[in-house]
C-alpha cells in the first residue's frame, strides 16, 4: 500500500475525481463521491487562530502540528508514504498564513523519515507572496513543484510542474521498464499556451515592479519599483501608482496610491 498524506482543505489538485479530488483537502470536492480514499491521508489545518488550544504559543501550535504529521507516518508506516502535499501558504482553508515555527517543525518530519516533499505553488506562485515562489517566503526546500494559473497570467489554461534533478532522472529511469513514460493529459505540450507561458514569464523578468509587500491586518501596502536589485523608485510625474490603481478599479479591485510610489490597501 502506498498513502499520501495534505492538509485539511488544502487547495491543491481539485480536477480529478478518483486521484486528484481524493488529494483534496476541500469536504464539497468529497461530498457525493466517496472521497477521500482511504490511502489518502488528512491532517489538521494549520489554522492558528482557529485551532489552537487556550494559552497555546504559534511555536507550540506549529510543534503540536508536527506532532500529528509525525504520528499519522508512524501509525501508516514511514516506508508507505509516497509523499506529503502542501500550499506554501494554505488558500483553500481561507488564505491561512502558517504560524511560527510551522514550515521547520514539518520539515524536521519530512527530512527525518526521508518524504518526498511535493509544494503546490498554483496560489503562491509568481509573486503572490512577495516573492517569485511562495517556497522563497517560508524557507521550503521541495522535491518537486507544481504551477499553473499566473504561469500564462491566467490569458490560457496551463499548468506545469518542476522535478529535482535527481527524482526526474529515476522517473526517467523508471519508465524504461514499460517503454513509455505512461502519464499524461490530452493537451499536454500545446503550442499556444507554451508560448503565452514564455512571453508571460518574459514580462515578469524584464518588469520588476514590485519592490517590498508589508502590512499588519488589512492594513496592507505594496511598494512600486524600477528594480528591487537598485530599490529606485519611479518618477512621480509618471504617476506610475495611480495607473496602477486605475488598471486595478476596472477589475474590481479597490486600493489608492501612496507616496513614495506605492499602493495602499487601508486608507483613512
Amino acid at each position: 500500500m502506498r498513502e499520501v498524506p495534505s492538509k485539511s482543505r488544502g487547495f491543491g489538485a481539485r480536477t480529478n475525481v478518483e486521484s486528484s479530488g481524493a488529494l483534496s483537502g476541500q469536504l464539497h470536492i468529497h461530498a457525493g463521491f466517496g472521497l477521500p480514499m482511504h490511502d489518502f491521508l488528512k491532517l489538521s489545518t494549520s489554522n492558528y487562530n482557529l485551532n489552537a488550544e487556550a494559552g497555546e504559543t504559534e511555536e507550540e501550535f506549529s510543534a503540536r502540528m508536527a506532532a500529528e504529521f509525525e504520528a499519522t507516518v508512524l501509525e501508516a508506516g514511514s516506508d508507505t508514504i509516497v509523499a506529503f502535499f502542501a500550499e506554501p501558504m494554505q488558500s483553500g482553508g481561507g488564505a491561512i498564513c502558517p504560524p511560527k515555527g510551522n514550515w521547520q517543525a514539518m520539515q524536521t518530519v519530512i527530512r527525518k523519515y526521508d518524504i518526498h516533499f511535493h509544494v503546490d505553488e498554483t496560489v503562491c506562485g509568481f509573486g503572490r507572496t512577495g516573492h517569485y515562489w511562495g517556497v522563497e517566503a517560508f524557507d521550503l526546500t521541495p522535491d518537486r513543484t507544481t504551477c499553473a494559473k499566473a504561469l500564462t497570467a491566467a490569458f490560457f489554461p496551463i499548468s506545469a510542474i518542476m522535478f529535482r534533478q535527481d527524482f526526474f532522472d529515476d522517473l526517467m529511469l523508471t519508465s524504461d521498464a514499460p517503454g513509455v513514460l505512461g502519464h499524461g493529459f490530452t493537451y499536454a505540450g500545446h503550442p499556444v499556451g507554451a508560448a503565452v507561458a514564455s512571453e508571460a514569464l518574459k514580462i515578469y523578468g524584464d518588469i520588476d515592479l514590485i519592490g517590498h509587500v508589508r502590512g499588519i491586518g488589512l492594513f496592507c501596502g505594496i511598494q512600486l519599483v524600477q528594480g528591487k536589485g537598485t530599490r529606485a523608485l519611479w518618477d512621480p510625474a509618471l504617476k506610475v501608482g495611480t495607473m496602477v490603481q486605475d488598471r486595478a478599479h476596472t477589475r474590481g479591485c479597490t486600493y489608492g496610491p501612496s507616496r513614495p510610489i506605492g499602493l495602499v490597501f487601508c486608507r483613512r
